[in-house]
């Protein structure tokens, strides 16, 4: 009887034992599926961290994101996004995130004063293949961009909304990029 319980015992501690590697191993298989960097496009990719996470890889997830959720959308709310020609980033995060979002505002477009006949500058920004690209990513998604009147003065403001032949020309200058552009 006592061999068998000496059997017993060292079954139960080999058992144990294999539980608890078998633990540790999944352990560090999670730590490494969700915490460890991915290369994907030269770019570091980290996918969910983890609580034991350390500073300096939680110092360079800033960007991090998980490459499985990219195509669903979470909230059930209207969502816009901003791209900027000068972030050249935003143009393949939106690619990324491009079912998440509803709206996707590019800021390509000044509308010049009275002085300039209301032309909008900024024609040379629009980017046709990533609109399309966009598009493919999400039909639904409606391009909305925006129209900056930075270079006005408050007199512009005054001198184009007191006439509504100016005012016409201005709305009307927006409408053919809205409409050249198919937005």
């Amino acid at each position: 009887i006592s061999q068998t319980g000496n059997m017993f015992k060292l079954y139960h501690t080999s058992l144990g034992f294999a539980i608890y590697i078998a633990k540790i191993a999944l352990i560090i298989l999670l730590h490494v599926a969700f915490s460890v960097s991915v290369e994907e496009n030269d770019e570091m990719v980290y996918a969910i961290p983890t609580e034991n996470i350390e500073t300096d890889i939680f110092l360079k997830s800033y960007s991090s994101y998980n490459k499985y959720t990219t195509a669903h959308k979470i909230l059930n709310t209207t969502v816009l996004a901003y791209v900027t020609p000068w972030n050249k980033l935003g143009y393949e995060v939106t690619k990324i995130f491009g079912a998440k979002f509803n709206l996707i505002s590019p800021v390509w477009f000044e509308v010049q004063g009275e002085k300039k006949a209301y032309t909008i500058t900024g024609v040379h920004e629009v980017d046709t293949a990533w609109i399309r690209e966009i598009r493919t990513v999400n039909g639904d998604i409606k391009i909305v961009p925006r129209f900056s009147f930075n270079p006005w003065e408050t007199k512009d403001y005054a001198v184009t909304l007191k006439d509504v032949s100016k005012s016409n020309k201005c709305i009307q200058n927006m409408i053919n990029i809205l409409t050249k552009y198919n937005f």
